[in-house]
């Protein structure tokens, strides 16, 4: 079965709506940015959720996102998938670290047309273990499997570790081999502190790690492996100037048409941005997109680009808000620019 991720559509036609329905999670990843830190993590109401569900169709939005915590260990997921499966969204994208999908789990999932379940697998068993705890590679391994042999759409995320770097080509052809029904693999940036820093000092990507990041994904997908990097519009820039024509094109986290609804009510651009656009309260989703505020989150920023000898060349790729560094570090330029000028020479 083929993804419907709908991952990189462009912004006038892409319409997805993100519902974090709870912070509860059966994994304690070093890396997540979304881990409560107490025991009393957040869960949205089931009729809030439906509710959402209902008013995003109403409202416009065509794809559906429902991320966690862990959302199947939400009470309400199969109804919430039921209802989203009658509203009529053309795709919902579940975000799960697989420690769940067992196979009476995975044939009910696979009743679902347009679902697409995103699979946290971390590389080799050495590294998935160290950053998502001892033991739960081969759990989550078995979780893939019994996810591509019920018939489910899948895709694998992974982050893009320093350490993953040297283990990404044999970490392909891991998928390619045993994992043959596997959709497709996305990268993702690691950015953020997470819930463990010392595990992860030396596992940011420099700007030339970045670059081998581009090339190794380029011949991964000549390999035959569909290889994206998240939310990540300087792969576009760096494609081009490369002339690595086999990546597929990235789109920018905070775009026209997303939103995000937090198990806390709060609505944001996407699970990672900082933008506070609000609390949700019933038939406010079409308010919220035509606000001020909204505008003016998703509209291209100047900051630091203004004087940027790239600036062309980044609006051509659709990166139009800088990239950062990890950890927001302080720096004369951005980490996009940094990248760009190693090209440039």
């Amino acid at each position: 079965m083929k993804p419907r991720t709908d991952a990189h559509g462009p912004a006038r036609t892409f319409r997805r709506l993100g519902l974090e329905v709870t912070q509860r999670c059966n994994c304690r990843c070093i890396h997540c940015f979304a881990r409560t830190p107490s025991d009393d993590a957040e869960e949205m109401p089931r009729d809030v959720a439906m509710a959402i569900v209902r008013e995003g169709r109403q409202a416009g939005f065509d794809h559906l996102h429902l991320t966690g915590g862990e959302p199947l260990l939400y009470p309400g997921i199969f109804a919430l998938l039921d209802e989203a499966a009658a509203q009529g969204y053309t795709s919902i994208l579940l975000n799960t670290n697989g420690l769940l999908l067992n196979p009476r789990m995975c044939r009910r999932l696979a009743q679902y047309p347009g679902l697409t379940l995103t699979v946290s697998l971390e590389g080799t068993p050495a590294l998935h273990d160290r950053f998502r705890g001892a033991g739960t590679q081969p759990e989550v391994a078995r979780g893939l499997e019994n996810a591509l042999a019920a018939g489910n759409a899948v895709v694998v995320f992974t982050m893009a570790f320093k350490s993953l770097l040297p283990e990404l080509p044999r970490f392909a052809d891991v998928l390619l081999s045993r994992y043959p029904g596997v959709g497709g693999l996305t990268l993702i940036r690691l950015l953020g502190p997470g819930t463990g820093r010392s595990g992860l000092n030396h596992e940011y990507l420099s700007p030339l790690e970045f670059l081998d990041l581009a090339r190794t994904s380029a011949l991964i997908n000549l390999y035959g492996l569909r290889t994206t990097v998240l939310n990540e519009p300087l792969i576009n820039v760096v494609s081009a100037k490369l002339r690595l024509p086999a990546i597929p094109p990235s789109a920018p986290l905070c775009r026209d048409g997303q939103l995000m609804i937090r198990a806390n009510r709060r609505i944001s651009l996407a699970h990672t941005d900082g933008h506070h656009l609000g609390t949700y309260r019933p038939g406010g989703l079409k308010k919220i997109r035509a606000a001020a505020a909204y505008r003016k989150a998703v509209a291209p920023a100047n900051r630091g680009c203004a004087t940027c000898t790239h600036q062309k060349s980044c609006r051509d790729g659709g990166l139009i808000r800088p990239a950062d560094w990890p950890m927001k570090r302080t720096s004369p330029v951005f980490f996009c620019q940094s990248v760009l000028d190693i090209i440039a020479g």
